[in-house]
């Protein structure tokens, strides 16, 4: 369910025109997520994909949509960007940092209006959807290649050794500042 599976199923029955969804991956809820496809009405060829590999799925669609409910930072919007697939996405979790400037295009998670009207965009616009995917693609090659994200990481972990050096600095001053307390000699009573 968290995956908003749901929200495009129900999404895609606020179209103007009907429309074909893949739904890919696999999980606990597809006999209830087939039921409403059955139960959406010809607005909708609906089909379950199962799990694949992205890089095939991304092959099945002109658009990628990730009606998440909750995410960390998702490898799948991560891998369409830079794929240069478009893709609409929902305002959850570290989405919004992949999507930068464009973030304003999210969708707010659970909003079924909302992303139906981002479809409705993406089918009625297909160059400007085109043209936010090279704008997301260049983005996610500049600030997520690995060469960055290995700077990142090795960066982070290089300030938290400088900060663990400087507060042992800073114990061993104190000890050796610190004055004697009065009535002990410093020897064990």
């Amino acid at each position: 369910m968290l995956k908003g599976v749901s929200t495009l199923i129900q999404a895609a029955s606020f179209l103007p025109r009907p429309v074909r969804l893949r739904i890919v991956g696999a999980g606990p809820d597809r006999a209830e997520f087939e039921k409403m496809a059955a139960e959406a009405g010809d607005e909708a060829a609906i089909e379950f994909m199962g799990a694949m590999p992205a890089r095939e799925a991304f092959s099945l669609a002109r658009v990628a949509v990730m009606p998440s409910w909750h995410e960390s930072l998702p490898y799948v919007a991560l891998e369409a960007a830079a794929a240069g697939m478009p893709l609409i996405a929902t305002k959850v979790g570290g989405v919004p940092e992949i999507f930068g400037s464009l973030s304003s295009r999210l969708v707010p998670p659970g909003d079924v209006p909302a992303l139906a009207a981002a479809l409705a965009r993406a089918l009625g616009d297909p160059q400007a959807l085109e043209a936010d995917a090279l704008a997301l693609r260049d983005r996610v090659r500049e600030f997520f290649s690995v060469a960055r994200m290995v700077d990142g990481v090795d960066g982070f972990y290089a300030r938290l050794l400088d900060m663990r050096e400087a507060g042992e600095e800073m114990a061993r001053k104190g000890r050796a500042e610190a004055p004697a307390r009065p009535g002990f000699t410093g020897a064990e009573h």
